[in-house]
């Protein structure tokens, strides 16, 4: 390996570092009223989510078709714009 291609094992080892470190981000998309059961539990299972894995699961949450309508569910999931949903 060239100089300017080779990443030295000390750069590689923070890079891991730094990614083992970095936040999984999920994203939680929902179509009812926020007020509404399946709401609120969606809210209780993010806090919990984050709680018990001491802050390295994220879930950033999206009630009321804020993020997706129901009958943009499935596409939402399989574009990638949401990771978790509650389908109707």
């Amino acid at each position: 390996m060239r100089g300017s291609d080779a990443c030295s094992g000390d750069d590689a080892v923070g890079a891991s570092a730094a990614r083992a470190d970095a936040a999984i981000r999920l994203t939680y998309a929902n179509f009812p009223p926020a007020a509404t059961f399946p709401c609120v539990q969606m809210e209780h299972w993010a806090k919990e989510v984050e709680k018990r894995t001491g802050g390295k699961v994220k879930v950033q949450t999206f009630p009321g078709g804020t993020l997706l309508a129901a009958k943009n569910i499935l596409d939402g999931v399989i574009s990638g714009l949401a990771t978790s949903v509650t389908s109707p």
